[in-house]
């Protein structure tokens, strides 16, 4: 199978003809070396870099790297580098960090030194904007911006990153490194040229926090491209070989960490096995061991749970074997400004989503268009209401993944947000017209 950054090359290659295009360069700040495909901020890189290819705007990758990654050995950095510059399909350059940046005065150092790099960067390059991967990434962006004027800063925020903080760590309001956070959240959003929040919410949120307008802002969630169309045949023959075939298959994919509310995912599915004995639990997760153990603490027969640990581009293909994903967050603000890609997954894959109050923007989706079902953390029991939903969901099975699909297909596929991208690159760069690009090939 073409992987997905040759697909992009040939579609950027030959794009509509007399296109408005955006002249310049961009180089892309991240604070990790992305060398895992299953993390959702290299997902974002990824797709960002294709829609920034496409605006006609050339994009490098500069990632700096903590101790903790580089001690990892020169194996793990080269598959990691070359495995992130195929799928993103640009240059990528890994520079490590200081170490002990936990201390406040290397931290600041090291700041200062990573500024220096991509400054350096930009001008070997020509890159005249640099784009922040998160706060941390955008700080070192406007750091860069000190040694080098001229240059642009965009800040494009995918978390609530003190909230974030304080909550893996449970920690206090005078906490020092929770109050450095909050400064750096402040800096990057007074200071950035443009803003790049990934829910309605998140942009409330800082808002209310800052007590201020934040008028150079654009909302652009954690959209998916539309390499994937259901295949109702490739469907039937994935849950035969699977044994699925009069199931009602149940269907979680991501991590096994603390915020995904991997225990409430076990005692759901359990509850619905009681009302539905067909039931059949498919997690699609790196984390084996963990949902193993999650499984027999909670007495699931492992007949009725399939775990799959597979590549990102085969997620879609088994996804679509599914009837209902499952999404549970608590309320935490974490969970309230996100936008976790899985959403947009499990639409383009057919299956409406059972999910909770407290995710970003998307539980008032599937309210507002009935897109799946809202639970109570609290209150995990199957009710009348989810019953009465699952019972529809089997018997109108086709017409909820065409709502599905109808739905991310306008909402949250990046062919229709890519536009919104240009329009924040827009002002920071002298606009071209093209009108000699070839037409795309059928």
């Amino acid at each position: 199978m073409e992987n997905r950054a040759n697909v992009w090359r040939k579609r950027c290659s030959g794009w509509q003809r007399n296109r408005v295009l955006l002249s310049g360069s961009v180089l892309f700040i991240a604070t990790s070396s992305n060398a895992s495909p299953a993390r959702g901020g290299r997902r974002r890189i990824v797709d960002v870099a294709h829609q920034t290819i496409r605006l006609g705007i050339k994009v490098r990758i500069l990632c700096f790297l903590p101790c903790e990654q580089v001690a990892r050995g020169w194996a793990f950095l080269k598959n990691g580098k070359a495995s992130l510059t195929n799928e993103a399909g640009v240059p990528v350059h890994y520079c490590p960090m200081l170490p002990l940046t936990r201390f406040q005065w290397i931290d600041r150092l090291n700041t200062w030194y990573c500024g220096i790099v991509t400054a350096l960067f930009c001008r070997f390059y020509h890159a005249n904007i640099a784009y922040g991967h998160g706060l941390s990434a955008a700080r070192l962006a406007l750091s860069a911006r000190h040694q080098r004027k001229s240059l642009r800063v965009i800040a494009d925020i995918h978390g609530a990153g003190a909230a974030e903080y304080a909550y893996q760590k449970q920690l206090q309001k005078d906490d020092q490194t929770l109050q450095r956070l909050e400064a750096l959240e402040k800096q990057v959003i007074t200071e950035s040229d443009q803003i790049i929040f990934v829910s309605h919410r998140m942009y409330g949120y800082y808002k209310d926090k800052l007590n201020q307008e934040i008028t150079n802002h654009t909302v652009l969630p954690c959209a998916i491209n539309t390499f994937f169309t259901v295949d109702r045949h490739k469907r039937e023959s994935l849950r035969q070989k699977y044994h699925l075939v009069d199931r009602l298959v149940v269907v979680y994919a991501g991590s096994a960490v603390a915020y995904q509310q991997v225990e409430e995912m076990c005692i759901l599915f359990k509850e619905i096995q009681r009302l539905h004995s067909n039931a059949h639990f498919l997690i699609l997760s790196h984390h084996r061991q963990k949902f193993e153990s999650f499984i027999n603490q909670h007495e699931i027969n492992p007949s009725d749970v399939t775990i799959l640990s597979v590549d990102h581009n085969q997620v879609f293909n088994l996804l679509q074997m599914g009837d209902v994903g499952l999404m549970l967050r608590d309320r935490s603000i974490v969970n309230q400004v996100a936008s976790p890609t899985k959403f947009a997954e499990y639409l383009m894959c057919g299956l409406p989503v059972i999910t909770t109050p407290y995710v970003g923007d998307y539980s008032q989706y599937v309210i507002d268009h009935n897109l799946g079902h809202i639970i109570d953390l609290d209150s995990l029991s199957v009710d009348s209401a989810l019953e009465a939903f699952l019972q529809d969901v089997i018997t109108n099975r086709a017409f909820y993944s065409k709502r599905c699909i109808d739905f991310v297909n306008h909402h949250l596929v990046w062919d229709q947000l890519g536009n919104q991208l240009g329009q924040v690159f827009s002002p920071l760069t002298a606009r071209t017209t093209s009108s000699n690009i070839e037409e795309p090939s059928p």
